[in-house]
């Protein structure tokens, strides 16, 4: 959810975000079994605060494969 006025994002924090929205979304594919995926990029008022959310509706990973 960007304005449309927000001036474009630095190439750097642009790649490493989409490398990042990048690798989530392999995982999603690989692990979680999940039918939905839901990606939002916000951004604050001047540009200096990004916030990238992924959320699935998949099954998680167990306590014990944590470690």
């Amino acid at each position: 959810n960007l304005d449309e006025d927000q001036e474009p994002l630095d190439r750097v924090v642009a790649t490493a975000l989409f490398r990042v929205c990048q690798e989530t979304l392999t995982n999603v594919a690989r692990h979680a079994r999940a039918t939905r995926v839901d990606v939002a990029l916000n951004c604050d008022g001047d540009g200096r605060v990004l916030e990238l959310t992924i959320r699935d509706d998949g099954t998680g990973i167990d306590e014990s494969q944590i470690t």
